[in-house]
């Protein structure tokens, strides 16, 4: 088992996507060392699972746009339930125009759908080991 696994092996992930397409993809990049990979594909949802879940999340995937409400608000009421947890924010808008914002926001990265795989497995990485060391 590398050390990216023994790292991963009692995480819990959430990702939040309407799109079931990209939580499969997260998923399958994901699942190798993840003991716990929740879904969510609305806010309603999203923010039912986060409460309840709020002190074992690892990480948290973020879409901006959800039929119910935007990742803009969610990530506002996550905030106040965990601010430690670190949240990515997922959307197929222009990185451009949504890096700074997502900053400001609070989330702690952007990732631009399509995925790159090699990026997310590294992004995952940094955070998990960051969440390791600092439990």
């Amino acid at each position: 088992m590398s050390n990216r696994e023994v790292n991963q092996a009692k995480q819990k992930l959430l990702i939040i996507d309407d799109d079931e397409a990209s939580r499969l993809l997260i998923v399958e990049i994901l699942s190798d060392g993840c003991s716990s990979i929740i879904e969510a594909k609305c806010g309603k949802e999203a923010l039912f699972l986060f409460k309840k879940y709020s002190e074992e999340l690892a990480l948290v995937f973020l879409d901006i746009k959800l039929p119910d409400c935007s990742g803009w608000e969610l990530i506002s009421q996550f905030r106040s339930e965990n601010y430690s947890v670190p949240i990515i924010a997922i959307s197929a808008t222009n990185p451009n125009e949504l890096k700074e914002r997502c900053e400001v926001a609070g989330f702690d990265f952007y990732l631009s759908k399509p995925f790159d795989i090699k990026d997310m497995e590294q992004i995952v990485e940094f955070y998990l080991k960051q969440k390791s060391i600092s439990i």
